[in-house]
């Protein structure tokens, strides 16, 4: 089943499918944050037993745009061992959001709290690309853990796409230069557009932004220029 764009861009304006303007306002969704912490007012965590109040209330407040977050460790606890029951909530609840009228982008996370190389800084030589930066090996299992996060929620046509992921110096537990960038964010790009043409993939910072530019992603360039001068999702971070 073909999924149509959640958006439409039209002369750098956002529209649904009717061509009708939509005002974004962001609301980021994180249920690794306790109850207890202090946080800004477009910041929530999920209340699992009733996530219907949850949206309804993001609703209410003149939200139409989830930003939700999603971990690398719990995606895929262990290296190639997918949580399939997080995956199949992670649908429900974003179907639940779709029923509701509020649109989702996925934001890929590596967890402060935990290594994400699965207990391991050993990079496995045998895997390795002649020639390659070392850590890219573990970007492409990232980007994979993604993909294959995609592949569960294809049918929820309130989902945009995705961020491009901030997070590949904590991945590569190294400063990522410029062209390392680009060429990371390339990839991943590249890797979850091949089966899902529908996404558009958000640049959070003008460094992301940059990188996404020197590839060839209208998609990604577009929609990250609209977000960035408008500054209408940013109001969260």
């Amino acid at each position: 089943m073909k999924i149509e764009p959640a958006i439409l861009i039209k002369d750098k304006q956002i529209c649904n499918q009717n061509g009708e303007l939509i005002n974004i306002r962001g609301f980021t969704l994180d249920n690794s944050l306790p109850e207890d912490t202090s946080r800004p007012l477009y910041y929530c965590s999920l209340d699992e037993a009733d996530p219907e109040s949850t949206f309804e209330d993001i609703k209410k407040r003149g939200c139409s745009l989830i930003r939700w977050i999603i971990y690398w460790n719990v995606v895929e606890p262990e290296e190639g061992k997918f949580n399939e029951a997080y995956l199949a909530k992670l649908r429900d609840f974003i179907k639940l959001a779709e029923k509701i009228g509020l649109l989702v982008y996925l934001v890929p996370m590596i967890s402060v709290e935990d290594k994400p190389f699965w207990g391991s800084n050993t990079y496995p030589a045998d895997k390795m690309i002649d020639g390659e930066f070392a850590g890219f090996y573990y970007a492409q299992l990232f980007s994979e853990a993604m993909n294959h996060t995609a592949r569960r929620i294809k049918d929820c046509e309130n989902v945009i796409g995705f961020s491009l992921p901030l997070c590949y110096d904590k991945l590569m537990n190294t400063q990522v230069s410029s062209n390392q960038l680009s060429e990371l964010t390339s990839r991943f790009m590249h890797l979850l557009h091949k089966k899902h043409l529908q996404y558009y993939f958000i640049a959070e910072t003008a460094e992301l932004y940059d990188a996404a530019k020197k590839n060839d992603e209208k998609k990604a360039a577009v929609l990250a220029s609209i977000f960035l001068e408008n500054n209408q999702v940013m109001l969260t971070y």
